[in-house]
């Protein structure tokens, strides 16, 4: 809030569910592919890979939903950007990594993607695919004398938006903020339009993949995200979700 930026952009995967009343998602822009990425030299998908092989993710979603398809293989901590993962792979420190299509395909760095998961077999995390354009709140302005800015900054950034893409993404948000609003949960949720409706797929497992509950619901376009998400959330409790969330699962 001291004013010496206007604007941040983040990944919105990574950006909490409630934000500040100062501040506000001024736009979403187009979504880009929200699915992740089975990045192999040897091996064409997970399923080929040989037993407990090792494969790079820090995610604990990804962790659960890639245990919940291979129970056999061992991960690999592996921080660092995305050239950084992919160096450190090459030199043979993981068999496998296992990263966002959206960070590979933005930076050109699609030429070891041998597969991509569908959203069944490993549903992205809300948000994924998508920037979030952070604005100051028009509605809460600066104590300054810039302050007068602001309403301007908002109207320009939010000629940015894709509705589609607020859409899908504010109703994953509301699945994730119904079920604890951490970024770090194995949950996954996935919303889409097509044929006039909105398609959701969301999924959580437990930490240790043996757990999962998963389903698919539709809204009529026109229909407000938020309810939409919390809907689903609502299903997926009835479904265990919230035991399947719990630490004590892996007990």
């Amino acid at each position: 809030m001291g004013g010496r930026i206007d604007l941040a952009v983040h990944s919105l995967k990574d950006l909490p569910t409630t934000l500040d009343e100062r501040f506000t998602l001024a736009a979403i822009p187009s979504r880009v592919d929200a699915r992740d990425a089975f990045v192999c030299e040897e091996h064409w998908g997970l399923h080929m890979l040989p037993s407990g092989a090792r494969v790079a993710t820090t995610s604990p979603r990804r962790q659960a939903m890639l245990l919940a398809l291979r129970p056999d293989i061992r991960f690999v901590e592996m921080r660092g950007n995305i050239d950084t993962r992919l160096r450190k792979w090459s030199e043979g420190q993981a068999d496998a990594l296992v990263l966002a299509c959206a960070g590979l395909d933005r930076l050109g760095r699609t030429e070891h993607v041998h597969s991509r998961f569908s959203v069944d077999e490993m549903t992205p995390a809300p948000g994924q695919g998508a920037l979030g354009l952070e604005t100051r709140s028009p509605k809460h302005p600066l104590d300054t004398e810039d302050a007068s800015r602001d309403p301007y900054v908002y109207a320009a950034v939010r000629a940015l938006n894709d509705a589609d893409a607020e859409f899908a993404t504010q109703a994953e948000r509301a699945v994730l903020n119904a079920l604890g609003g951490g970024c770090q949960l194995p949950l996954g949720a996935y919303c889409h339009r097509g044929d006039e409706q909105w398609h959701m797929h969301a999924m959580v497992v437990s930490r240790d993949g043996e757990q999962v509950a998963h389903l698919e619901r539709r809204t009529a376009v026109g229909a407000a995200a938020a309810e939409f998400g919390a809907s689903v959330a609502e299903a997926l409790v009835a479904r265990g979700a919230m035991e399947l969330l719990s630490p004590s699962v892996d007990a």
